[in-house]
């Protein structure tokens, strides 16, 4: 984590680049694993607005070859993780496809291998495969509730009634690694590894 740093630019990727690669490689990791068993994983990158949601969603279709084209799925949602025609501009039928696109994100046939997002997806989104995070936010809110449901996303088991090990990897701000740090006393096992 020290040898991470926030650069002074005001374009949101440029600030975070050294937190966007590094989760950019851990996610290959991870995805190389996984595909071995056959499952897909997820990159989950959480920012801070809308147009940095789309800024960091375009950064990485340019950054990397697996995010071309349909590989990376951008979200804005309304404060309570609704997608909405007035968060995100778009029509009834666009909304429906991204509703589709999330939910279906796990699944081999889904072109999506990365989740940019303003906001959490309501707790009905049950995607399992989220393998790395990027949490990009400040998190500044004492109840913590945004950076639980997003390291929640990568707490979801991908293989039941197997004995194969699941971890996530978690790349984030000072102020997100300090909740995830924080969350060991609830008995969550967080391992420092170098990436």
């Amino acid at each position: 984590r020290a040898k991470l740093s926030e650069h002074k630019s005001a374009i949101f990727s440029e600030r975070y680049v050294d937190y966007l690669a590094l989760g950019v490689e851990e996610w290959r990791k991870s995805y190389a694993e996984h595909e071995k068993l056959g499952k897909k994983a997820v990159l989950f990158v959480m920012v801070d607005d809308t147009k940095n949601c789309d800024e960091v969603g375009e950064y990485l279709r340019k950054l990397c070859p697996e995010f071309k084209d349909d590989g990376v799925l951008v979200i804005h949602t309304k404060n309570n993780g609704e997608i909405s025609e007035a968060a995100t501009g778009k029509s009834k039928e666009e909304l429906e496809k991204l509703r589709e696109a999330a939910n279906s994100i796990d699944s081999l046939k889904s072109p999506c291998r990365a989740i940019v997002s303003v906001m959490m997806l309501k707790e009905g989104w049950d995607v399992r495969n989220v393998t790395t995070i990027v949490g990009l936010r400040a998190y500044s809110s004492k109840s913590n509730i945004l950076p639980e449901q997003t390291l929640g996303r990568g707490l979801r088991r991908m293989y039941f009634g197997q004995d194969i090990e699941e971890r996530v990897s978690v790349v984030g701000t000072d102020a997100f690694m300090e909740f995830v740090d924080s969350i060991r006393a609830e008995g969550v096992e967080i391992e420092q590894r170098p990436m």
